[in-house]
């Protein structure tokens, strides 16, 4: 699963079909602060200029991490999807599409 979308880099560039793909989503319960904190799902993604540049294991443009609150309950959507489809609400990608 990943997401393509257009893109504009920080340096100028811009990219319309690039390909988003989440690496790495870690949770935190937050039981072993100082003090209880709020859960907290935090989400990274590679952004590479389009999909053959990731299947051809090219650098990423950009790597970029969000954090979302995740959905526990027993009838919540799985952590990827949920992961996904907070990428697609922010507004550099909510011109997203699932591919």
């Amino acid at each position: 699963m990943a997401l393509q979308s257009s893109y504009s880099s920080e340096y100028g560039a811009s990219f319309d079909n690039a390909y988003i793909v989440i690496s790495t989503i870690g949770y935190n319960k937050g039981l072993f602060m100082p003090a209880p904190s709020a859960r907290t799902t935090t989400v990274t993604v590679h952004i590479y200029a389009d999909a053959t540049a990731r299947e051809n294991e090219v650098k990423p443009l950009d790597i970029k991490t969000y954090e979302f609150d995740l959905d526990t309950s027993a009838d919540a959507d799985d952590l990827l999807a949920q992961a996904y489809a907070h990428i697609k609400t922010l507004k550099e990608f909510e011109d997203a599409t699932d591919v």
